[in-house]
């Protein structure tokens, strides 16, 4: 799988990853099928954020946050950070910008997987939730054709400028793995944004739920949401039904909740007065 002779991260790749491309590959915006795409097993189950947000994480400080997102990603405690409240925080966020905007700012990026036999998601950790719960069922992608795997793209880039035009990014950023003895890219787009969006976020939740009585049509304290530790100062009311109550229809109604004063979406009503 793996070719132990090569460093396994190749960061800040730039154009110099197009010169290293085996003969047929490339990157390119490619429109797949949501059954071509191989989930990460923790959007599967993804309702164990929400739950981990409103028993954890909801009551963790913007300060403390603040300290936790300077440490590295492979930090044990920047991982809990991501389990407690970025699940749930950046889900809100993305899918509130997913409504308004009628899809993703940013594509998923994908590589084919010769051992899978799909399409590999990454980046795209939160993004990938938001397409399940909401996205149609063909999804524009950046996609990388490991070893010249067919693919029908309908944009084909030549440099990190090609992308940043495209996707209207600042920045494009790619760290590439070595893979089936190939380069594997995992293209980034504007993340110095992604930090400073999150604090905003979690400071808005803070005040929302402190703020905000909630009437639903399901049981809120199986989603870990407890009135009395939350709810301080009754400011606003919101009233949330769901016409079938499955988790992936409860999940939508608590990540637009905090965003949509009032909103009928695929049988998720959510009334603000």
């Amino acid at each position: 799988m793996v070719n132990p002779s090569l460093k396994d991260v190749w960061q800040d790749a730039g154009n110099d990853f197009w010169k290293e491309m085996r003969p047929g590959e490339k990157i390119g915006m490619i429109k797949l099928n949501q059954s071509d795409l191989r989930f990460w097993p923790r959007v599967l189950d993804y309702e164990n954020f929400l739950i981990n947000y409103f028993q954890t994480g909801f009551f963790r400080s913007v300060d403390d946050i603040q300290k936790v997102l300077k440490l590295k990603m492979d930090n044990p405690v920047y991982n809990q950070y991501q389990e407690e409240v970025e699940g749930y925080v950046k889900a809100v966020w993305l899918a509130g910008d997913f409504i308004k905007e009628g899809g993703l700012r940013k594509p998923l990026g994908v590589h084919w997987s010769e051992l899978e036999k799909k399409w590999f998601i990454h980046p795209g950790g939160t993004r990938q939730a938001i397409i399940k719960l909401f996205g149609p069922e063909y999804i524009e992608c950046i996609g990388f054709n490991t070893n010249g795997k067919k693919a029908s793209f309908f944009k084909v880039f030549n440099s990190i400028e090609d992308i940043a035009k495209y996707t209207n990014s600042t920045k494009v950023y790619i760290a590439a793995t070595r893979n089936w003895n190939t380069n594997i890219p995992h293209i980034h787009m504007d993340g110095f944004t992604i930090k400073p969006a999150i604090l905003e976020k979690v400071r808005y939740l803070h005040k929302f739920f402190r703020t905000t009585k909630i009437q639903a049509n399901f049981n809120l304290k199986d989603w870990g949401y407890n009135e009395d530790k939350i709810l301080r100062k009754v400011k606003r009311r919101v009233t949330v039904n769901v016409d079938n109550l499955t988790n992936d229809n409860i999940m939508k109604a608590l990540l637009l909740l905090p965003t949509f004063n009032g909103l009928d979406l695929d049988g998720v009503h959510i009334e603000r007065t």
